[in-house]
């Protein structure tokens, strides 16, 4: 129970972390801005006495230079920011095919803009050694396939978190794509999976609760 209200909730969790962590930084930027402008006036120039005054040369100055500083500063708040951030989670247990080309899971990301990147991260759960070697491979819509690690092999035949992390660059199609995620023998031997099972559960060990793998995907403007 307590398992499938987490499972429920963690993209909800993720997203306010997400925000949480943009708003800090947001309001940590525009603090030091403003402390800039302020620092950047005297106090001669800040106090105008009586109903009114005029600024000298050198308040003026001061007054263009800490504008100019606090533009500067807020515009690195929009520099390297996360426009989209999509999530997948898989808790369906899968007995997985022996073949050249396995999928592990393929979802929808609505990709914002042309000039962004996507940084893909995962932790993908399975159960039982098989391949030695095998490759990962990242694909978004008709873009090149992104390849980066392989199978983290383990000769013990039990339960196995296994990383994935991806970089996709210079794909400039905007709009819903879909991204799909599989495992592949490059030299096109048939005799391969990953792992024997995708998201292990009691079935494969008495101990084990419907485990789930999760999959985040980060567009990042430069």
């Amino acid at each position: 129970m307590k398992h499938s209200l987490l499972r429920d909730l963690w993209p909800s969790i993720q997203k306010s972390a997400v925000a949480g962590i943009f708003f800090t930084t947001t309001a940590v930027l525009t603090g030091v801005a403003y402390a800039a402008l302020s620092s950047g006036l005297s106090v001669s120039d800040k106090t105008v006495s009586g109903g009114g005054g005029t600024l000298s040369a050198t308040s003026w100055n001061r007054l263009v230079d800490s504008v100019l500083e606090l533009d500067a500063r807020t515009a690195a708040i929009s520099s390297g920011k996360v426009v989209n951030v999509t999530f997948r989670t898989d808790c369906t247990r899968v007995n997985l095919p022996v073949s050249s080309s396995v999928t592990l899971t393929s979802f929808t990301v609505d990709k914002k803009r042309s000039d962004t990147t996507l940084l893909i991260q995962g932790s993908i759960s399975g159960w039982g050694n098989y391949s030695w070697e095998i490759t990962q491979g990242w694909k978004l819509g008709s873009w090149t396939e992104a390849i980066w690690q392989g199978v983290m092999y383990d000769e013990n035949s039990h339960g196995k978190t296994f990383p994935t992390m991806a970089v996709i660059s210079g794909h400039s199609t905007t709009g819903p794509q879909t991204l799909t995620f599989r495992y592949y023998a490059v030299n096109g031997d048939t005799g391969n999976r990953p792992f024997v099972n995708y998201n292990p559960n009691a079935s494969d060990d008495a101990r084990l609760a419907q485990t789930c793998s999760v999959y985040t995907v980060w567009e990042i403007a430069p």
